[in-house]
C-alpha cells in the first residue's frame, strides 16, 4: 500500500444538516489511520448553515474535504447525486459511505475495514453496525442497526439490514455496477440496495460485529414518511429491486416469501394511514395464481391482528 496515494474516499452527500454535519465531519476527521484518505461532500443547495459549516472544514482541512456547494438543488431534478458528482471524483482504491445526518463514533473504524479488506481479497465490501438515535425522543433504540447479520445475495434478497454508514467497499465494484446495471436509468427510489445486492453476487461481504457509527432517524427522511403516498412508493421500489435482481441472475427463490412481505408491510401502510383496506384486499385478490393468494391471505391475516396491536400499543406509549 503506497503511503502517497489517496486509498478511501469517503463520499457524504448532505442537504439542510446544519444540526448534525459537524458531527459527521468530526468523525471523518478522527479516524486514525496508516493510509491517507479524501472526504468527497456534495451539498445540494442547502438553505440553512450547512455550506458554512463545510466551508469551516474545508479550511482548515483543505488537502481532505473536498466539496461541491450546488446552488440549485439537484435531487429536486431527478439527479442521483453520488453516481453524478462523487463517484466520479473519487481517488481512493475503497469508498467508505456515510451521509451528513450520520455519524462515526469509532476512530479506528476505516484502519480495520481496510485491513479486513486488504487481508481478504475475495472480499469486495464490509459493513459493520450501527446504534440508531431517534431525533424526535432523543434517545437511542435497544436495537442496533445491522443485526442480524446478512451476507450473500440470497439473504439480502429477503430483506437489507445493512446500514450505508458502516460500509467500506472496492470501488471497482461501483464502476462495474454502474456499467452493468446503469443506475441512473432506473427509477429506484434507493441507491444503496441495489449496489449491495450486486457486490453480494460478484464478491463476498462481511459484517464486522462491531459498533461503529450511528444513525439518525429523522422524521422525514428518504426512508421515512410522512404521507400514504410517498412511503408506498418508496417499498413499491424496494421490492421492484429485488424482483429486477432475481430476473437479471435468475436465482431459485421462493417468490410467495418476498411477495407476502411485500403484502404483509403494504398492509403495514394501509393501517398506520388509515387507508381503506378494502383497496387493499383489491389488490390480493389480482394475485393469478390461487394458491399463492390463499396462502398470501392466511400469513396476511396473521400479520393485521400484529399490526393492530403493535399500532395501538405506540398509539398509547406515545
Amino acid at each position: 500500500m503506497n503511503k502517497n496515494e489517496i486509498i478511501v474516499s469517503i463520499c457524504c452527500i448532505t442537504y439542510n444538516h446544519e444540526p448534525y454535519i459537524r458531527q459527521c465531519l468530526e468523525g471523518f476527521m478522527t479516524q486514525k489511520t496508516s493510509f491517507l484518505f479524501e472526504v468527497l461532500i456534495h451539498d445540494d443547495a442547502s438553505t440553512d448553515g450547512t455550506a458554512d459549516i463545510i466551508h469551516e472544514y474545508e479550511s482548515k482541512y483543505p488537502d481532505i474535504i473536498k466539496p461541491i456547494y450546488q446552488k440549485e438543488n439537484q435531487y429536486s431534478k431527478g439527479v442521483r447525486i453520488s453516481w453524478v458528482f462523487n463517484f466520479p471524483r473519487a481517488k481512493g482504491k475503497y469508498i467508505a459511505l456515510c451521509e451528513g445526518d450520520d455519524y462515526w463514533i469509532d476512530p479506528l473504524k476505516l484502519q480495520k475495514q481496510v485491513d479486513f479488506l486488504e487481508n481478504n481479497p475475495e472480499y469486495g465490501m464490509v459493513y459493520s453496525l450501527a446504534k440508531i438515535f431517534v431525533e424526535k425522543k432523543q434517545c437511542f433504540r435497544k436495537k442496533l442497526f445491522g443485526t442480524p447479520p446478512k451476507e450473500t445475495f440470497r439473504e439480502l434478497l429477503y430483506g437489507n439490514v445493512i446500514p450505508t454508514l458502516s460500509v467500506v467497499c472496492k470501488k471497482q465494484y461501483i464502476d462495474s455496477y454502474i456499467d452493468e446495471i446503469f443506475p441512473y436509468a432506473e427509477k429506484w427510489k434507493m441507491g444503496d440496495y441495489p449496489l449491495w445486492l450486486y457486490i453480494s453476487k460478484h464478491s463476498k461481504i462481511r459484517c464486522l460485529d462491531e459498533i461503529t457509527g450511528v444513525y439518525r432517524h429523522l422524521f422525514l427522511s428518504m426512508s421515512h414518511f410522512n404521507s400514504f403516498e410517498k412511503e408506498r412508493e418508496f417499498w413499491n421500489s424496494y421490492y421492484e429491486i429485488k424482483y429486477f435482481f432475481i430476473e437479471k441472475y435468475k436465482e431459485n427463490i421462493d417468490l410467495v416469501v418476498i411477495k407476502s412481505s411485500y403484502y404483509t408491510r403494504l398492509l403495514r401502510i394501509y393501517l398506520i394511514y388509515n387507508y381503506p383496506i378494502i383497496e387493499y384486499k383489491e389488490l390480493i385478490l389480482k394475485v393469478e395464481d390461487n394458491c399463492k393468494r390463499i396462502h398470501l391471505l392466511k400469513i396476511i391475516s396473521k400479520c393485521s391482528i400484529l399490526l393492530r396491536l403493535s399500532k395501538l400499543y405506540w398509539t398509547i406509549k406515545s
